[in-house]
């Protein structure tokens, strides 16, 4: 069962992209942006640019899973807005 409504999810990433883009412009200079090496919990350990990239890659993975679910299920899927900025 959905833990939230459809509107409480995308409010939910709307603020966590919008805190996320804030930290970055305001709190992270360029060149930490491109030098500096932070890690995670999962291993993972490099750039910050490249944990940002890796970020937006594993939400498109995600954005991939869920249209090829709602096909299955036969649901009407738009990519546009499913794949649009």
């Amino acid at each position: 069962m959905p833990t939230c409504s459809k509107s409480e999810a995308l409010q939910a990433i709307e603020k966590d992209l919008n805190d996320a883009i804030d930290f970055i412009e305001k709190d992270i200079s360029e060149e930490d942006f491109f030098s500096k090496v932070v890690s995670a919990p999962w291993g993972f350990k490099g750039e910050i640019r490249k944990a940002v990239l890796m970020a937006k890659d594993h939400l498109v993975n995600h954005k991939m899973q869920l249209h090829i679910y709602l096909k299955l299920l036969g649901q009407p899927v738009n990519t546009q807005t499913l794949y649009g900025t």
